[in-house]
């Protein structure tokens, strides 16, 4: 997940949604993140995009509006606090930090593992798998609007965003590392 970044100002008033393409398949702005932006821009919700440093600059010039921000990298772990929506193409690391967050995942991404990790958002219902690489506006602003005001899929999110904060992490894997050192012999 994104670490290092700005954490530009957010607006209270406004639902928050943080769309990312990724770090490895993020030279192709045009497979998710531009037609996220054609579905979500200017309807009113304030959108945060991090291209992961590929072409931040061309996008922002193509596709920079009032309720855009638009950086190379983002602080995932401060703006998943405010964060009602994360639509990304399926990563690990981020789709996890947004569910630990409580924030509903709207995936679209197959390669690299991703239609993996996306089953999983689709089989526990805690967002929407769009099964595609290249989802078209239409579908992308149906879904969203969809996850925005669907207070069961929020509360499953919230359920298991819960259950993660339960988990100590380092005592599972010493845990593990201990148990599975016993049960070696030497």
């Amino acid at each position: 997940p994104e670490r290092a970044g700005s954490s530009p100002p957010i607006d209270p008033t406004r639902k928050v949604i943080v769309i990312s393409q990724g770090t490895v398949d993020n030279t192709d702005p045009t497979k998710l993140i531009v037609p996220a932006l054609q579905a979500l821009q200017g309807r009113g919700h304030q959108l945060f995009v991090t291209t992961g440093g590929a072409g931040t600059e061309a996008l922002r010039a193509s596709h920079g509006s009032p309720d855009t921000v638009i950086e190379d990298r983002l602080d995932f772990h401060s703006l998943f606090e405010h964060t009602h929506l994360f639509i990304s193409n399926g990563g690990y690391g981020s789709t996890l930090l947004a569910l630990s967050r409580g924030v509903p995942v709207l995936a679209a991404g197959k390669r690299e593992g991703k239609a993996d990790i996306n089953a999983h958002v689709r089989h526990f219902d805690v967002g929407v798998d769009l099964r595609s690489e290249r989802p078209k506006p239409a579908k992308i602003r149906r879904a969203a609007e969809r996850l925005l005001t669907d207070d069961e899929t929020r509360a499953r999110v919230a359920r298991l965003a819960a259950e993660f904060a339960t988990y100590d992490p380092n005592k599972i894997i010493e845990q593990e590392l201990f148990a599975s050192a016993a049960s070696t012999p030497y």
